[in-house]
């Protein structure tokens, strides 16, 4: 943990005010629950996490990828947390670029056309997205399902169908916890 060397006072229904440049710099907005944890003296907010919370994403992942032959990732709002056909190591818990925050925040099915710019998945890495399917329960936006490009043989109706069909499971999944 780093200091900011902001201070804030609690008001009289016990509200602290987060700073705008920070709430900016770690993607927290309006709405976003946010998870309380004490150590001592202590208070720590955290951003609530409610995909990490999804329990063998892996298995669906790699049924997915075995479907489309690509890569797959799930994230949430703000990083990677799983992926199958790629490096799990190499890219589980790396931050998505703010192109890919905002496509996920639309909450529609984006596919990379040959008009559309590239949107790259990492900001230390050239990997660039196929398509993108958000997660949402009850109209609020959790993550997304990502295949990036990866210039193999790619079946793109397959890869819809099976992220519409995941999106769903995992809606589904989410809204019991």
């Amino acid at each position: 943990m780093k200091a900011t060397g902001i201070v804030r006072r609690i008001d009289d229904l016990g509200r602290v005010i987060i700073p705008k440049e920070l709430r900016r710099s770690l993607r927290i907005y309006e709405g976003d629950p946010l998870e309380l944890f004490t150590d001592s003296d202590s208070i720590v907010l955290k951003k609530y996490n409610v995909v990490g919370m999804i329990e063998d994403s892996e298995s669906l992942l790699r049924s997915i990828q075995q479907i489309i032959q690509a890569p797959v990732l799930l994230c949430d709002r703000d990083k990677v947390i799983d992926a199958t056909g790629i490096s799990k190591a190499k890219y589980e818990g790396h931050a998505i670029t703010d192109e890919l925050y905002q496509i996920i925040d639309k909450r529609n099915l984006y596919m990379q056309g040959e008009e559309k710019q590239p949107i790259r998945i990492f900001v230390e890495d050239e990997m660039i997205v196929e398509m993108v399917m958000p997660i949402a329960v009850n109209g609020e936006v959790f993550g997304a399902l990502v295949i990036p490009k990866s210039g193999g043989d790619f079946h793109r109706d397959n890869a819809l169908l099976s992220l519409k069909l995941a999106a769903k499971y995992l809606n589904l999944h989410l809204e019991r916890i």
